[in-house]
């Protein structure tokens, strides 16, 4: 900040259009109160012996590699303060192949998130207000193409 000089992390998804649409829509209260969120993103990761998202020792698992991008989403919308109220993990090698917890915020937003690293991808969001629910189909890559 002293020198002027922007920083940003290495997620993209919050900077696209979609995003704004989403945060717009839940501040309107078009669709009523949002109340919960639910968000998974699912890649298929190599077995490959050098592929780090297998190996404990450099952080990887499904929740570091993958979860962090539902989690970051349901954060931007709900709040940044929230309580795990549980998860669960299947644990492969060390690590966390997959894994989902459910949250409450602060706000009153509880929200089911979750990734898996063996299975077909997948990047999905369902927003469920009062009046009505939205499903996005690729939040995270919204470039690409979404729904």
């Amino acid at each position: 900040q002293e020198h002027g000089v922007p920083v940003f992390e290495a997620m993209h998804s919050p900077h696209h259009a979609l995003h704004r649409e989403v945060v717009d829509l839940v501040g309107s209260g078009r669709l009523g109160r949002l109340y919960r969120i639910e968000a998974h993103f699912d890649a298929p990761v190599s077995r490959d012996p050098g592929e780090f998202r297998w190996k404990a020792a450099l952080g990887g698992g499904a929740l570091m590699d993958l979860g962090v991008y539902p989690l970051a989403w349901a954060r931007r919308l709900a709040g940044e303060d929230f309580d795990i109220l549980s998860a669960e993990a299947d644990i492969d090698d060390g690590v966390d192949a997959r894994f989902s917890a459910e949250l409450r915020f602060a706000s009153g937003v509880d929200a089911m998130i979750g990734s898996d690293m063996t299975g077909a991808r997948r990047a999905d969001m369902t927003l469920i207000f009062d009046r009505g629910e939205v499903t996005i189909q690729n939040f995270l890559a919204p470039q690409l193409g979404h729904r």
